[in-house]
Formats: structure tokens, C-alpha cells, sequence
């Protein structure tokens, strides 16, 4: 894929909807939430759980930043991530996430853009 500017991603941006959710993970959360040590794994394991049942979303889950613009959709997530809630998520990774979704909107943009030409050039 063609390298997109730091400055073409921020003029999408400003052209783009942006969204920031979760949804549930379904990695087990046994084994998954750290690999300290038995102990310590166990107890934040623990913890996830009961946040979990305390109907925080953001305690096991995918994040998700997803970007659109005039019906093309770029998105990015990372997996197996633990949160106290949005707030926190958001500081620690809807930055990468953003810059990952735009980058992958961009790239549908230009291979829609690209398609067309050839289209139109007859070559296709």
C-alpha cells in the first residue's frame, strides 16, 4: 500500500467520523489477563471477572477505533485489553488506534480511487 502523509491522515481526519467502542473479548480470560506469576495472575484474573459482573465493558474486552468517510469505513482494534473504564482505555490507546484506522481507510480510498481509473481508462 502507498505510504499516506502524516498531514493527508490529519485532512481525512477532519473529513471523517470517528468512533471509540468495545466489545466483549472472546480470548478466555484464564491465562490471557497477565503472566507474572501464578499468584498475580490469578488475582488480576480475579479481578477482571468481578469487574465484568459489575457491568464495566471495558474490563475484558477488543477496542475498537473505527473512521468514515462518504461510506467507506477504515478500522482498527486491539484485543485482550483491561480497563477501569472509557476514560482510561482511551488515553492509553485511541491515539495508535486512530492513526491505524485512518491509515486503513485511507488505503480502501486510494484501491476505490484506483479501481475507478482503470475502470474509466477502459482497462478493466
Amino acid at each position: 500500500m502507498k505510504r499516506i502523509s502524516h498531514n493527508a491522515l490529519q485532512k481525512l481526519e477532519q473529513q471523517s467520523t470517528l468512533e471509540f467502542f468495545c466489545e466483549l473479548e472472546t480470548t478466555p480470560i484464564k491465562g490471557n489477563v497477565s503472566k507474572v506469576n501464578p499468584e498475580t495472575d490469578a488475582y488480576l484474573e480475579k479481578h477482571v471477572e468481578e469487574s465484568l459482573t459489575r457491568g464495566n465493558q471495558w474490563a475484558w474486552c477488543t477496542v475498537w477505533v473505527r473512521a468514515s468517510f462518504r461510506g467507506y469505513h477504515g478500522a482498527a482494534s486491539l484485543g485482550c485489553c483491561s480497563y477501569r473504564n472509557e476514560s482510561e482505555a482511551r488515553a492509553d490507546v485511541y491515539e495508535d488506534l486512530k492513526y491505524d484506522a485512518l491509515s486503513d481507510l485511507a488505503g480502501k480510498l486510494f484501491d476505490s480511487l484506483t479501481l475507478f481509473h482503470l475502470i474509466e481508462m477502459g482497462l478493466l
